[in-house]
């Protein structure tokens, strides 16, 4: 994963100049120590603690510079001085945020916290900072989400929660509701390395089309460890079990391996910022009664390059784009013959941050994605007329609007999101009279409701 910096780099402004002041003055009378040794009188100025000061907005610049390892070594001379300082322990919890460790990020920003209240809360807007910086640790500690939604589909299909492409059709149009709930918890969570264990549950109910309501009942395990400043490798085991009109349909069990390396920052206005390279193996089982020669029971070997980058189109403005693309590359090996396959995936996108007129304080974001996949399957069709084998492209294009329409550290935020998709999907197979099973195209319209905490 690429280390982000976890934090908003509007909170990271220069020290203020009269919170600080207040502050060093009950320090002083708290620790009875003459504050004029670290001090220097300007005419027509109030005393101010320079070295501190400095020390704290010499901080403050190397965060903004993504520089976390220089913050701190800046953020322990401060500490020499006046250890007691509420903006010494928000500055330190944010550096440990860029280092993504997020205990100790907790750890000083409730220091910060807690000093700042023991001043009688002098300085409202750093309280603010202190609350939201702190939220963004704990969500990566510890998350819950939920979502509910309504949506239109004009050629109900199942192709699976978790990114399975299981090939049911029906053929007709239908709405449906949707919920979903996920939560994660990190108990290993430092600048090193990272354990996490993730859950979900989702649902569809269709209105009219009953046989396609699923539920999805899923769980992760992912160990991640920081190799270098640049390097990270990890390993993710995800657990799939779904049902299809209330009945059993597939089991899967997943083992994927990554490397990754974070490019960390530049000055580029297109600049790359990830590459990864997994492998994945899936264990499948479909469980219904088939004929033997359309089990779907097997194995899936698949191995993935993805690349993302920052992109700012506009060279005298702060408004980046996240762009991304890759491709995968599958073998799919069953107990039957029919869906014995090779596939391809070629996958692109862009993130556009757009003003919210309504939060202002949060961005909307507009994420295009474009699909392309190409199955090659290695048998004769069965399905087909003159048993060909089956080839078949399948392009996905998705627009989705994400609204943020609260965002409170306490309470979670709540986020609003339009989505509009369409796909086409071709096949050579033509069965014996005639039809065309697997070629079809569709439109989705949907909306969805999202908190998170």
């Amino acid at each position: 994963m690429t280390r982000q910096s976890g934090l908003n780099m509007m909170s990271i402004s220069r020290v203020s100049f009269w919170p600080v002041v207040v502050l060093a003055i009950q320090l002083a009378c708290m620790s009875g120590t003459a504050i004029a040794q670290e001090t220097q009188d300007v005419p027509g100025q109030p005393v101010q603690p320079v070295s501190v000061v400095t020390l704290l907005e010499s901080a403050a610049d190397s965060l903004a510079g993504d520089r976390p390892a220089e913050a701190l070594a800046t953020l322990r001379q401060a500490e020499s001085i006046e250890p007691d300082n509420p903006w010494l322990w928000y500055y330190t919890g944010l550096a440990h945020l860029q280092l993504e460790d997020w205990y100790r990020a907790m750890e000083s920003l409730d220091k910060s916290r807690d000093l700042l209240a023991g001043f009688g809360d002098p300085d409202p807007a750093l309280a603010d900072s202190i609350r939201e910086a702190r939220s963004r640790a704990r969500r990566r500690v510890f998350h819950m989400g939920m979502q509910i939604g309504l949506a239109y589909d004009s050629n109900v299909t199942f192709l699976g929660d978790a990114g399975d492409t299981f090939d049911v059709i029906s053929g007709r149009g239908d709405a449906r509701f949707l919920s979903r709930f996920d939560f994660a918890y990190a108990p290993i969570a430092d600048a090193t390395e990272r354990l996490t264990i993730r859950g979900r549950l989702a649902h569809a109910w269709q209105f009219s089309v009953e046989d396609f309501n699923y539920q999805d009942y899923g769980a992760t395990i992912h160990y991640q460890r920081r190799l270098d400043e640049h390097w990270v490798s990890s390993l993710q085991y995800d657990y799939d079990i779904t049902y299809l009109d209330n009945e059993s349909f597939a089991s899967v069990h997943s083992l994927t391996p990554s490397l990754a390396y974070a490019w960390n920052g530049g000055d580029g206005r297109f600049r790359p910022n990830e590459t990864r390279l997994s492998y994945r193996i899936d264990a499948r089982d479909f469980l219904f009664d088939t004929e033997r020669q359309f089990d779907r029971d097997g194995f899936v070997n698949a191995v993935a390059f993805d690349q993302s980058f920052k992109f700012r189109p506009i060279a005298d403005r702060e408004w980046i784009w996240d762009v991304f693309a890759g491709y995968s590359f599958a073998s799919l090996g069953t107990e039957g013959r029919e869906f014995d396959e090779f596939a391809h995936d070629f996958y692109a996108g862009v993130g556009v941050p757009l003003r919210n007129p309504w939060l202002p304080a949060r961005d909307m974001r507009l994420n295009f994605t474009a699909d392309v996949q190409i199955g090659d399957y290695r048998r004769a069709g069965l399905l087909d007329r003159n048993y060909d084998e089956r080839h078949d492209v399948i392009t996905t294009l998705d627009l989705v609007l994400e609204h943020p329409l609260t965002a409170d550290p306490d309470r979670g935020d709540l986020t609003l999101n339009t989505i509009v998709g369409w796909t086409d999907a071709d096949s050579n197979i033509v069965t014996r009279d005639f039809n065309a099973p697997f070629r079809y195209d569709k439109w989705i319209v949907g909306m969805q409701l999202i908190w998170s905490w």
